[in-house]
């Protein structure tokens, strides 16, 4: 509805001004929150403000029909006059209006930033959910690559291992009997180790670094208690120190790459870091959301 109008009939439009205000005293009735009451009211006093101001226009008096229409919506007016008095005193109608406006305005903010956030947390399932297929697919390569470090850093351990072996034959068991029955015993203790070493990078309960260490500390250890004897009666001393620094180079160096549950860790591809970004922006978002 409008103001009235010239050649408007006065009756046929407070008819409809009666009609539409008691639809909205219904409605306030009804209403379940303060804001949509007041929007209801505000709309209604407007609405018999702006309707009762230009009656003057189509109407001079002497129409009782009128007349009583005119108590009619003044009586449906007056309590919701009141009721919004009570609920703002000695604040305008437009007042409120302009209140309602700022708070309809920041509620679509909220909704839009709700949905910008829901949108968000689904993107970052949609790339986790790819990351981890991806992970999946690369996961074979990942354990061919794990086996063949594993089996060629055994290979060096193994051959240096034969090396000694080698020597100890050459080793005369009559006259250097002692060192003899030392070189073998440190023969074992180092393929003990090697075995060792073996079973914790099979394993993978733990870093390489760490198995390598185990193991280096292990041959220490053992070239420690045989040393003494061989490199008094067979002169070894320089060779233990050689055999040591091989096998430790011999040890695994790729544990750089990997973590305590895996050998490897792949380069992260794009859309692992546009994860993070966005969980990154997400929780700012919802830090920037939260009450004060």
């Amino acid at each position: 509805m409008a103001k009235f109008t010239v050649g408007q009939d006065p009756v046929k439009g407070l008819t409809e001004l009666k009609a539409y205000m008691e639809e909205q005293i219904s409605k306030i009735k009804k209403a379940t929150t303060d804001q949509d009451i007041d929007q209801l009211l505000i709309d209604t006093l407007n609405e018999y403000d702006d309707k009762m101001g230009s009656l003057s226009k189509v109407y001079k008096g002497g129409n009782e029909q009128v007349e009583q229409l005119k108590i009619d919506v003044r009586k449906l007016y007056e309590p919701l006059r009141d009721q919004f008095s009570h609920k703002h005193p000695l604040t305008l109608v437009s007042e409120v209006q302009t209140k309602l406006e700022e708070q309809r305005k920041q509620a679509e903010v909220e909704k839009l930033k709700r949905e910008e956030q829901l949108k968000l947390e689904k993107q970052i399932e949609e790339e986790k959910l790819k990351l981890a297929k991806q992970s999946e697919e690369e996961k074979p390569k990942l354990e061919n690559q794990q086996e063949e470090t594993i089996t060629q850093a055994l290979q060096k351990v193994d051959g240096i291992i034969q090396e000694l072996t080698l020597k100890i034959d050459r080793v005369d068991q009559h006259q250097y009997k002692k060192a003899h029955d030392t070189a073998n015993t440190l023969l074992q203790s180092l393929i003990a180790a090697r075995d060792e070493y073996e079973r914790d990078l099979r394993a993978n309960e733990f870093s390489p670094e760490l198995a390598g260490r185990k193991f280096k500390l292990a041959c220490q250890d053992a070239v420690k208690i045989a040393k003494p004897v061989l490199e008094k009666d067979l002169g070894w001393g320089d060779y233990l120190k050689n055999l040591l620094k091989c096998l430790g180079n011999a040890v695994i160096t790729v544990f750089t790459f990997g973590c305590q549950q895996s050998f490897f860790a792949y380069a992260r591809p794009d859309s692992a870091k546009a994860v993070e970004k966005a969980e990154e922006d997400l929780g700012l978002r919802q830090a920037a959301s939260s009450p004060k």
